[in-house]
């Protein structure tokens, strides 16, 4: 059983190394066309609330291509735009590598488990 844990704990850094940055570049770029195209459909309408319906509707469509678990990721990405939206705050470089840095974490940690495993156990 405790095989199985570290086995598991093992492939979370190279799922992350692989993954990470085609989810982040997928989520940018579908997240970048779904605001956009809620803005156009919001002008042309004439209706506020078509922006934020339209731009809710794409991400989630968007956000279907592994179903379910995708799906909540594409959620949190409206939700985090939404914030920064209301906030109106000027994002700089420096804050976006933040942001970046954030699931680098967890592989270190993970490959510290996976160290501590080989070397020690």
């Amino acid at each position: 059983m405790l095989n199985y844990v570290y086995a598991s704990i093992g492939m979370i850094p190279v799922y992350m190394t692989y993954s990470f940055p085609a989810i982040v570049t997928y989520g940018v770029l579908t997240s970048a066309f779904s605001e956009k195209v809620g803005e156009f459909i919001s002008i042309k309408s004439g209706n506020s609330n078509a922006e934020l319906i339209i731009s809710l509707a794409l991400h989630m469509i968007f956000g279907l291509i592994l179903l379910l678990f995708s799906l909540g990721a594409a959620v949190l990405y409206f939700v985090t735009d939404r914030i920064l939206k209301r906030r109106n705050r000027n994002i700089k470089w420096y804050d976006a590598l933040t942001s970046l840095s954030i699931p680098v974490l967890p592989w270190f940690v993970t490959m510290g488990t996976v160290w501590i495993r080989e070397n020690i156990v």
